[in-house]
């Protein structure tokens, strides 16, 4: 794992060190620098066109050193062919895992390899020989930036699921730029933050010296804020992009281009498309492929081990993962937190778990500062992050990046198979929204967020207000519209034949994976999610929801996969989700309530995010949750990440 960027600028200036200055690579540089503490790289270019401006290019990278330690360096080229083919280089972030058939393929096409098993490599034979088509082929998570020489292009990918992040703004004037492209800038980097803080070195820059004024507005434009955005980001605690005008993430299974002449072009795998070729799951064939893409993803050249919990879905991971180790005579390494109190506190059922596995297992006692943490993680992230659960991911990366350099978790198995309440309540909700409505009139109770009354609370509410949203919501329309102001509901948006897919293609990326991604590169901990399989992805979505979750019951294919396989207790327990009590922390005299407190009744923490936030309504909630009639907590720590986040923002 590592962390990339670059910038493109077209412009007719001879020196690329005048094009694309080196404090502008070191802004990029410095919030990535976590990513790869085992080699940095840059590596430049500028190709002259027949049209009179020159496209600089600038390629930087960290790296974190997993495959082929010794011929994996980056920023990575191949040289310029007698046939026409141009310079190809590559900046990589994450894995792929079927490289060497790739490999080997592009070998009996008469590819010429210099690395010894560089998955690096891959791309850019594959890219040479297949073009904007080598995407359709990989296997793995992935965030790119390549550049083509011959075709004077910048390439950005990203994979299906999303699990590698990948920002992007594209500067260009809105005139003058005229048809060579001149004047555009494209800048992309692992992290929103670095990509924010070099367009604000231009926008200052611009201010004292003699920049073109269609530019300087394009910078202004693009780190102003967009309302919309912004309110889904308070909504939720995540967003499908970055709060900014012009900053955006590069969707999942999309690539995008740049050329030098100001051309771009968009393409996204489709898993609609995919899936309607693909052939339904059953319990067998589900077993079969989980088994094997978690063998296809232990290839390492450093420790390796897996992150369980007492779930399911880490569990069958391990399961197959000690499977195909034990053919090698290798034990799995497994490792679990001890969670602070025993409602979130899955250790037992790990433990027994490992035990029937006969795993190398280990509960892995963790120190924990929330209140500098939480600082600390949300200014490297650079977006207002709003899920309390990235400091227990965040405390278990670092305990496990101590003992091993990669580890493989059950990422993505609730989205794939059916695994939360709301994808049981989705359909009745449908069904009887009506009657859900009329029951909202009841006051439901609300100081337990877990309770019975506070679930089916939260189910009328929704059938009131924006659907299944506001059951994925932190801030449901109601709420919402109490805390800006706003009565209109402003994230409603379509969801997919099954509830489960609206969570793959939104929620999944835009919290559970960015949270993983953000956690675990910040200690340099590479994590791998062998539920996210491209063809378990597509059968899975090939497969009624009735065949996952026969009789509404959650996981129901996985549970009878997982019959003989893991303990009977886990296959019984209820679903704990990976929390910490974030609500009690934030009554209980500390560094984490005085934090919040003085965020929140500070008088500007949330100017200048074109969202009037209410701040009765804020002190309304801290009073509530003080005194416990209600559970705010997460409603409370969003606001204090977007408070951190905000005054993160005005500093740079």
């Amino acid at each position: 794992m590592c962390g990339i960027a670059g910038i493109m600028r077209v412009a007719p200036i001879v020196s690329p060190e005048v094009a694309i200055p080196d404090r502008w690579l070191d802004a990029l540089d410095a919030p990535i620098m976590a990513r790869g503490p085992d080699g940095a790289g840059r590596w430049r270019t500028r190709a002259p066109g027949p049209e009179g401006s020159v496209a600089h290019v600038a390629l930087v990278h960290r790296r974190m050193a997993i495959l082929d330690l010794a011929g994996g360096g980056q920023p990575m080229t191949i040289p310029a062919r007698g046939d026409g083919a141009g310079e190809v280089a590559v900046t990589f972030n994450g894995c792929i895992y079927n490289h060497r058939s790739l490999r080997a393929e592009l070998e009996r096409l008469g590819h010429a390899f210099t690395s010894d098993h560089s998955d690096t490599e891959t791309l850019l034979h594959g890219h040479r020989e297949w073009g904007r088509g080598l995407q359709g082929r990989l296997e793995g998570m992935y965030a790119v930036g390549l550049w083509d020489g011959g075709e004077r292009s910048l390439v950005l990918m990203r994979d299906l699921a999303g699990e590698k992040p990948l920002y992007f703004a594209e500067i260009r004037p809105r005139h003058g730029s005229g048809t060579d492209g001149s004047g555009a800038i494209v800048v992309f980097a692992s992290s929103a933050g670095a990509v924010y803080g070099v367009l604000r070195m231009m926008q200052r820059e611009a201010e004292t010296e003699d920049w073109d004024q269609g530019i300087r507005r394009a910078i202004e434009t693009a780190i102003a804020i967009d309302p919309a955005a912004m309110r889904q980001w308070i909504a939720f605690g995540w967003g499908e992009g970055t709060p900014w005008e012009g900053i955006r993430e590069l969707k999942p299974g999309q690539l995008a281009w740049f050329d030098a002449l100001g051309r771009t072009g968009r393409q996204r795998l489709s898993l609609e498309a995919e899936a309607t070729r693909s052939l339904a799951l059953d319990t067998r064939s589900a077993w079969s492929l989980i088994e094997r893409a978690v063998e296809q993803r232990l290839e390492a050249d450093v420790p390796l081990g897996c992150l369980l919990s007492g779930g399911l879905d880490s569990g069958l991971v391990a399961a197959a993962a000690q499977r195909a180790l034990a053919k090698r005579g290798e034990r799995l390494r497994t490792f679990t937190m001890r969670m602070p109190v025993a409602t979130y506190d899955e250790t037992a059922l790990a433990e027994l778990t490992a035990r029937k596995l006969g795993t190398d297992h280990t509960t892995v006692e963790v120190e924990q500062d929330a209140a500098v943490d939480i600082r600390a993680l949300i200014e490297w992230m650079g977006l207002p992050f709003g899920d309390s659960s990235i400091l227990p991911t965040y405390w278990l990366s670092r305990a496990v990046r101590e003992r091993v350099r990669v580890a493989i978790s059950g990422d993505g198995g609730d989205e794939l198979f059916g695994g939360y309440e709301r994808h049981a309540a989705a359909p009745k909700l449908e069904r009887y929204r009506s009657s859900l409505r009329a029951m909202g009139l009841i006051p439901w109770p609300a100081s337990d967020p877990k309770s019975l009354g506070s679930k089916i609370g939260r189910l009328c509410d929704a059938a009131s207000g924006a659907g299944y949203a506001d059951l994925v919501a932190i801030y449901p329309s109601r709420q919402m519209a109490h805390l800006t102001g706003k009565t209109e509901t402003v994230h409603r948006f379509e969801v997919p034949r099954m509830a489960q897919w609206r969570d793959f293609e939104t929620y999944l990326p835009g919290d559970l994976l960015r949270k993983v991604d953000t956690a675990s590169m910040r200690v340099a901990l590479e994590v791998r999610a062998p539920l996210l399989d491209r063809e378990l992805v597509y059968r899975a979505a090939a497969t009624p929801l009735k065949t996952l979750m026969p009789g509404g019951r959650r996981k129901g294919m996985l549970r009878e996969a997982a019959k003989g396989v893991l303990p009977d207790e886990v296959l019984r327990a209820k679903k704990a989700g990976f929390a910490v009590p974030i609500g009690d922390w934030f009554r209980a005299k500390g560094p984490l309530r005085t934090l919040l407190h003085e965020t929140l009744r500070t008088p500007d923490t949330f100017e200048g995010i074109c969202v009037a936030i209410d701040g009765r309504v804020v002190e309304r909630m801290l009073a509530e949750h003080e005194s416990s009639r209600r559970d705010h907590a997460q409603r409370l720590f969003a606001l204090l990440s977007l408070g951190i986040w905000n005054r993160w923002r005005r500093g740079v």
